[in-house]
């Protein structure tokens, strides 16, 4: 009975102590374990927690959404600004950040860096023949092909029939898709071009 009711001390103690604000930015990035500090009409100060330091950060308002805070509430920052011109409303844009959201968690797309190692490969080993000199332009060649093409949605499961109505939702996981696509192609494309080109005068 000691042993339960310790156990059950400490998960409530846990709970205050790591229960902290989420800020949900208009990209779909989530900022974790934070305090927020203080809100204004420009800029939102936060403290973070990192490697036993309290580090203070400032955040322009205009790329937040909403904050989450540790109590469990909900505070939607983002307002459409008439002067701006077109600017999508307060639903709209959450349908927006939902899609950016869901993009991060489940879109992939491993094709494209088994791509990018390909071409970074293959032209770094071609350039110790022909010279590196007319290779090196190849993984850049390479992430520009996949940048100029739309990711392809329409296997991915996880987009509702709903979903794929709302065409707020739909670019903002396109966006995202376009964006961790090309991501790949560059990282995959010129680190194994690089690492190639270090490792094979060893061999």
């Amino acid at each position: 009975m000691k042993k339960y009711i310790l156990f059950l001390f400490l998960g409530l103690c846990s709970n205050i102590f790591f229960a902290q604000d989420t800020i949900l930015l208009t990209t779909g990035k989530k900022i974790l374990d934070i305090e927020v500090m203080e809100i204004t009409d420009d800029y939102i100060l936060y403290q973070k927690w990192k490697k036993d330091k309290i580090k203070e950060r400032i955040i322009e308002r205009s790329e937040v959404y909403s904050i989450h805070n540790k109590d469990g509430s909900n505070m939607v920052l983002y307002k459409k600004d008439s002067l701006e011109g077109f600017m999508p409303n307060a639903d709209e844009i959450k349908s927006y950040v939902e899609g950016q959201v869901q993009s991060r968690r489940f879109y992939k797309n491993k094709s494209v860096t088994y791509g990018g190692v390909f071409v970074g490969v293959g032209t770094s080993l071609l350039g110790f023949k022909v010279g590196h000199f007319y290779t090196i332009i190849a993984p850049a060649a390479y992430s520009a092909i996949v940048a100029a093409r739309e990711p392809n949605l329409d296997r991915f499961e996880d987009i509702t029939a709903t979903q794929q109505k709302n065409n707020y939702f739909m670019e903002g996981y396109r966006d995202y898709a376009r964006m961790k696509k090309v991501k790949n192609a560059v990282l995959s494309s010129h680190i194994s071009f690089l690492a190639t080109l270090g490792v094979m005068p060893f061999f």
